[in-house]
């Protein structure tokens, strides 16, 4: 499970719904479209990717056998996701989203609901390994939040009201975002800022994103 926003930055308390946002008309070929050059494709292809591919895999060792992508958007995270389960479904409520993943990930199954307020029915997904992401950019100077994040205590209070437990976090993204800008900069100042947060602590908790993994209680 995971899902990812550019920062989208409102006034503090403002309610952004992201159903509608992510739902719009031709949004999901802008979404794409950010991962396609600059600092997005540089995070996916240096940060993202191999933190998600290691984990999943290591649930797979573990005996998983399925997995459930909640939000899955055009379907990066169920693409990495194919190759190391049986079963693989993505779950969006964005019909274009849908389409752009199913037509990326011909073998996962698709289903397009809101399961944050219909649930899911499906008793094949394996609970024991979930994986979430969560995103979240502080703006204290202009007093703003940034749309559709949560912080980490948001987080583990969700996990532990849905009956599951938070047993890793993984900080990540320690560079500023440039968006589509340098990507040469990025490529080259990435993965030293990335060694900086793993030997700091201090570094790390300042990064601007963070992947958790939760077990079933």
């Amino acid at each position: 499970m995971t899902g990812s926003t550019r920062g989208q930055l409102v006034p503090s308390g403002q309610e952004v719904d992201y159903r509608a946002s992510h739902a719009a008309p031709g949004y999901a070929a802008t979404y794409a479209k950010t991962y396609e050059t600059g600092f997005y494709r540089c995070q996916w292809e240096t940060i993202e990717r191999p933190l998600i591919e290691r984990l999943l895999r290591a649930r797979a060792e573990a005996g998983a056998e399925s997995v459930l992508d909640f939000a899955c958007g055009t379907g990066r995270v169920t693409e990495v996701a194919v190759p190391l389960f049986r079963t693989v479904i993505g779950v969006d409520v964005a019909p274009e989203m849908l389409a752009a993943a199913r037509a990326r990930c011909p073998t996962a199954r698709f289903v397009e609901t809101d399961i944050t307020r219909e649930g899911f029915p499906e008793r094949d997904v394996n609970r024991r390994s979930p994986l979430g992401a969560a995103y979240r950019v502080r703006n204290a100077v202009s007093r703003c939040v940034t749309a559709n994040m949560l912080s980490l205590r948001e987080t583990r209070r969700i996990l532990l009201e849905t009956g599951f437990v938070l047993e890793e976090v993984h900080y990540y993204s320690v560079l500023p975002r440039l968006g589509w800008w340098f990507p040469r900069w990025c490529e080259a100042l990435m993965e030293p800022a990335e060694r900086l947060g793993r030997r700091f602590r201090w570094a790390a908790e300042r990064a601007q994103c963070f992947l958790v993994v939760a077990r079933a209680r």
